[in-house]
């Protein structure tokens, strides 16, 4: 009996010291990925641009309301790989830390790839083993180098909440759901096809850098009088307030939203940091996007499947035509539809209420 006790100890002791052991990698040799972008090139590869979080700047005592946050919480690697995981790798050999995507939010596409198809790199996500399914995608279109390289949050000092937070308002403005699993869904079901949210970069008249700012400053102090009134007025056009893109935006004349701008991202009115945005859709046939939806039609097209919740809609008054009237506007029901395959048409009960 006192035998066996004895080898029951031992057995004890060797395995308690076996869960003693760190196997894993420490929490600062990690470096998190918060965002995906991948641009074509001129081969079969693709520039994938990789945006991480800035730890150091992370936890180095910004504040809630920004304090040392916008561009300086994420950095980013650019590389060329034939794939996703690739370019990861390849980044590796380039930052000292490891890339971990266990917190990525968002993997944006530039309008090119989305139009040559991206049921290969979808398929490569949903395998992944790091990406979560309700992780965010959407198409830049400009590139979403570009997009990503301009995110500027000014509010939040964890950039994957800043992501979070845009993303999930699918629910309150004229943007689509665009996470992973949903899409990766539609590729294999005839029951519909996909909308992604439309990531944009705003272009101003004028730069309004940090640098500019500190330049302009120090010019302006060793100016007189004179030379610092026309350095102010140098400054304030270097800073209009215009966004060239917003003059384009198409006007929606109909009774819906009338008098509203149908903007697509990039088209809104210029905001003093942060030049990104996200609003509108791209439209997919199973794993290619062939058109495009302003934020008008992509609310009605919300409406349509029920996936709209409530925002202020501003509709068209007989009584006062020149002053629309806005409402408070819910969703309560999904709605109900009557295909006629004779006609070729689709008759559709919504359930409104304001």
């Amino acid at each position: 009996m006192s035998r066996i006790r004895i080898i029951i100890t031992i057995i004890v002791v060797v395995l308690t010291t076996l869960l003693t052991g760190c196997t894993g990698k420490e929490p600062n040799e990690i470096a998190y990925v918060v965002a995906l972008g991948i641009d074509s090139t001129d081969d079969d590869n693709y520039k994938i641009t990789i945006q991480y979080a800035n730890t150091t700047q992370i936890s180095g005592g910004a504040s809630e309301s920004g304090g040392k946050a916008g561009s300086e919480i994420v950095d980013n690697v650019t590389i060329e790989a034939p794939n996703i995981y690739a370019g990861v790798g390849l980044a590796n050999n380039i930052v000292s830390k490891s890339f971990s995507m266990s917190h990525a939010k968002l993997i944006v596409f530039s309008k090119e790839v989305a139009e040559k198809g991206v049921k290969d790199m979808i398929e490569t996500l949903v395998r992944s083993e790091e990406i979560r399914p309700d992780v965010f995608i959407a198409v830049a279109n400009t590139t979403a180098n570009d997009y990503l390289t301009s995110v500027n949050p000014e509010m939040e000092v964890n950039p994957a909440q800043y992501y979070q937070l845009i993303y999930q308002k699918n629910q309150l403005v004229g943007i689509p759901d665009g996470q992973l699993r949903e899409f990766f869904t539609g590729l294999y079901t005839d029951n519909y096809d996909s909308i992604l949210p439309v990531a944009g970069v705003i272009e101003g008249s004028g730069g309004n850098s940090q640098n500019d700012d500190k330049g302009q400053s120090k010019d302006s102090q060793n100016e007189g009088s004179e030379g610092s009134s026309e350095s102010l007025d140098s400054f304030e056009s270097k800073n209009s307030d215009e966004n060239e893109k917003e003059k384009d935006a198409e006007k929606n004349t109909s009774k819906y939203e009338y008098d509203i701008k149908n903007y697509v991202g990039g088209e809104t009115a210029i905001e003093k940091k942060n030049k990104a945005e996200a609003i509108g859709a791209a439209v997919f046939e199973k794993d290619k996007m062939v058109g495009e939806l302003g934020e008008v039609e992509t609310e009605i097209c919300k409406m349509l499947k029920g996936d709209y919740t409530y925002s202020y809609l501003t509709y068209y008054n007989n009584d006062t035509p020149d002053i629309p009237i806005t409402v408070k506007t819910t969703q309560q029901k999904k709605p109900k539809y009557k295909i006629d395959t004779d006609k070729k048409t689709v008759d559709i009960e919504l359930y409104i209420e304001s």
